[in-house]
């Protein structure tokens, strides 16, 4: 339990730090940036790190995390900034949080993880 809750503070900060990066080049505010972190920290942990990554592996996994990063960040942000071009930024902030995603990957496997499964065994 210790190790998961580590896991996903080690996720949000993550996640956080990229988005604070790019969507700040759009000028949008930290509650914002905050609120799509979380939600997208929750979603993928339990959907990509817990469910998807021992089955199917860090690269399958990395696409659905990039898939569900756009699918998150774009009609939370299209309701909230309606004039930006969310799509874009959804597309850049989703490409940077893949390739966190797929060292939060390793992360996982080396010491969050059960070892019995064949892909985190590959992957650690």
């Amino acid at each position: 339990m210790r190790s998961h809750l580590k896991a996903i503070i080690v996720k949000f900060v993550g996640t956080s730090i990229v988005h604070g990066v790019v969507l700040s080049l759009w000028n949008i505010p930290l509650p914002s940036i905050f609120i799509v972190s979380l939600v997208l920290t929750v979603l993928g942990y339990v959907i990509g790190d817990i469910w998807m990554f021992p089955s199917y592996g860090n690269w399958i996994t990395t696409m659905g995390d990039f898939g569900l990063s756009v699918i998150v960040a774009w009609p939370i942000g299209k309701i909230v900034f309606p004039n930006i071009n969310i799509l874009l930024t959804a597309v850049i902030s989703a490409l940077f949080i893949s390739c966190t995603e797929w060292l939060f990957h390793k992360y996982m496997a080396r010491n969050v993880l059960s070892k019995r499964s064949s892909h985190v065994r590959k992957e650690a």
